[in-house]
């Protein structure tokens, strides 16, 4: 996502700003919390990836641990910040990053040169001698985003969700189980999805512009809206799904459709006669079919 044109005098000035430009912390008139969960799969995090480095393309991405002033949690001191081409790439890295926590980071314009990974990552030591508000400052413009997906499982191999039976190990009056009705599928594993999180004082424009425009790439390439497929027929059968606590990816919707039989979650009717995958809506069916898929989604 290039940066739109009624935006780049904005860019431009956010660009050039650098850490003293607001020296001391100004009268507190608000601040802004953002915390927003989605199922997605490699394909949909590294499409808003890509978006996000081709609108910051100085943006850094590291572990978000590097950055975690509890001496408890944090790397040690001397540790250099290592830095990845991509969120996937820094995610399936399990050496350096806890929790998977994935930091994106827009240095300041006096550090846009610097070869030096913890000046571009924003490092403060946890000994700082700085203030609360400088230290705040050399952080800078920072996203998070945590990934807890690990890949798609297979249908007929899970035994339990959420500590109970699952439904598709029931036992039929013919002594089939139900998950033997269908044709091999997958489906994302239980408690796989993914959250951007990120917040501002509203006294800062430069912190605001950054993570303001990253969640407008998050929502761009996320729905909040899907549509229920007939795993059997492939039948758009509802057209009318809409969640109001998660967001979808475009991709992960797009492999209800597209004969991969990969899905972010399918459920029974009542009677084990109907079979649905949430996919996208046919307002959507365009749009998700244009992404482009990732080798990683079919290991």
């Amino acid at each position: 996502m290039a940066v739109p044109v009624r935006d780049l005098d904005s860019h431009a000035w956010q660009r050039q700003r650098v850490a003293a430009d607001i020296a001391s912390e100004p009268k507190f008139i608000g601040d802004h919390a953002y915390l927003q969960t989605a199922y997605l799969n490699w394909a949909d995090l590294d499409r808003i990836g890509k978006a996000v480095l081709t609108q910051f393309p100085e943006a850094v991405i590291f572990p978000a641990c590097y950055n975690n002033r509890d001496p408890k949690y944090a790397p040690p001191a001397l540790a250099v910040v290592p830095i990845y081409k991509s969120i996937v790439e820094c995610a399936l890295d399990k050496t350096h990053v806890r929790k998977r926590r994935v930091t994106i980071r827009w240095p300041w314009a006096d550090e846009f040169e610097s070869r030096e990974p913890n000046i571009l990552a924003g490092r403060v030591a946890a000994d700082t001698t700085l203030s609360r508000w400088s230290a705040h400052r050399k952080i800078g413009r920072v996203v998070h985003i945590d990934i807890r997906f690990d890949g798609y499982a297979r249908f007929q191999d899970i035994k339990t969700w959420n500590g109970d039976p699952y439904w598709g190990t029931r036992q039929l009056a013919d002594g089939r189980r139900i998950a033997d009705l269908l044709p091999e599928i997958w489906c994302f594993r239980e408690g796989n999805n993914m959250s951007l999180q990120c917040g501002y004082q509203k006294s800062e424009p430069d912190d605001i512009y950054f993570v303001e425009s990253v969640k407008h790439i998050w929502r761009q390439n996320t729905t909040d809206i899907y549509g229920l497929h007939d795993i059997l027929t492939g039948e758009l059968w509802d057209n009318k799904g809409k969640s109001y606590e998660r967001r979808y990816g475009f991709n992960a919707l797009k492999h209800a459709i597209d004969g991969t039989r990969r899905y972010v979650g399918i459920s029974p009717n009542k009677d084990f006669t109907r079979f649905s995958a949430i996919g996208p809506r046919k307002a959507h069916i365009k749009k998700a079919m244009a992404t482009i898929d990732n080798p990683l989604d079919f290991e």
